[in-house]
């Protein structure tokens, strides 16, 4: 950068923290339960416990969308079910969006669980003293104490075309739940979540291709994988450098690491069906100089589509190499009939479901 104050270390990229810095946090969970017939509505009301002005987005740490045939004494039958995910203003509802099975359907009991994030938009600049952080959220998050997202783990790595990895970060899960942004050079459809094991956290990566038509499920292309891990800021500080305080003096930020900067954000992707090919309208178009950032995104598990009425495939979200943001399939389900003629997409459906993007040159030298 040309001027201005950038965060930068051995570890890390260099981030530049003195415009356009959107304070963020987790807020917490909203979960339903999978149940003959198809899942319940749970809603939650995040408001009066976050900042007013705070903005909410919503990411699958399960699942949000399967499909399978479950054999039985009868032959078998199909077994489907989607969730949707709605924010609006601070209330997050996830429902049923779309079921198919039996009593006895081995999914019935399955918690699917979207974890709530919250960042604070740009305020207005302040002129009374310290440093000013143009277009950002930071004068709120020092009014309100707020520890924001740092980095806190990452690996780049060849991974060549396989297509589930799972990576134990070493963070403990008595640290919040962490946030993940991945890219792939093999410029495949990519899907994360976060679980749990051994009292760590995991980050577990699902990599797909980007097509889907009748009988296509190739391996994903080799390609490099990257992904960058962002927790609550622990209250650490380094022996030198610059640290921020709230009003009541307790440090709510250090640069001895660097903080999780989000660009802006992205149309969601508009998937589509019709007799013999499941796509997706493209939803965005990354410009030649935020390609040039090594863009990395939520990479979210995307619900199911279906064509034929009997193909089904789990999505995740994807960069083409001509730089457009759509969807792809993370997964083709065995082939079920479910009768009828409807084709289509169930998933997350709110403005904003697909989040915004960060810059991999931010965190990778």
């Amino acid at each position: 950068m040309a001027y201005g104050l950038s965060v930068s270390s051995e570890d890390w990229g260099g981030v530049d923290i003195s415009s356009g810095w959107l304070p963020s946090q987790y807020i917490g969970s909203v979960s339903t339960t999978i149940r003959y017939g198809g899942a319940a509505t749970s809603r939650v009301d995040f408001s009066g416990s976050i900042p007013a002005d705070m903005q909410l987005f919503a990411v699958a740490s399960t699942r949000n969308g399967y499909a399978y045939y479950q054999n039985d004494q009868f032959g078998g039958y199909a077994c489907y079910y989607a969730i949707n995910c709605t924010v609006s203003g601070q209330v997050v509802t996830v429902s049923n969006a779309l079921w198919a099975g039996y009593a006895n359907a081995s999914v019935i009991g399955t918690v699917v669980t979207f974890q709530v994030y919250g960042f604070l938009p740009s305020t207005p600049d302040n002129d009374t003293y310290g440093i000013r952080f143009t277009g950002s959220g930071v004068p709120t998050m020092l009014a309100e104490g707020m520890k924001p997202h740092v980095a806190r783990w990452k690996i780049e790595a060849d991974v060549g075309s396989a297509s589930n990895l799972s990576y134990s970060t070493g963070i403990p899960t008595s640290e919040t739940r962490p946030l993940s942004f991945i890219s792939d050079t093999g410029k495949n459809a990519i899907a994360s979540y976060i679980t749990e094991s051994g009292g760590y956290w995991v980050v577990n990566v699902i990599r797909g291709f980007p097509n889907c038509s009748v009988n296509y499920n190739p391996a994903p292309v080799s390609g490099t994988l990257r992904v960058v891990l962002f927790t609550a800021y622990s209250g650490e500080e380094d022996e030198y450098g610059l640290s921020l305080y709230d009003d009541s003096g307790n440090v709510v930020y250090s640069m001895i690491t660097p903080p999780l900067m989000l660009r802006r954000s992205l149309n969601n992707p508009v998937p589509y069906s019709t007799g013999s090919v499941f796509a997706a309208n493209n939803s965005d178009q990354f410009t030649a100089e935020e390609l040039a950032q090594e863009p990395m995104i939520l990479g979210q598990l995307y619900g199911i589509g279906r064509i034929s009425s009997r193909y089904h495939w789990e999505l995740g979200t994807i960069v083409t190499s001509d730089g457009k943001y759509t969807v792809g399939t993370i997964r083709q389900a065995p082939t079920v009939y479910v009768g009828g003629n409807a084709n289509g997409w169930w998933g997350p459906t709110y403005a904003g479901s697909a989040g915004k993007w960060i810059a991999g040159t931010d965190y990778f030298n």
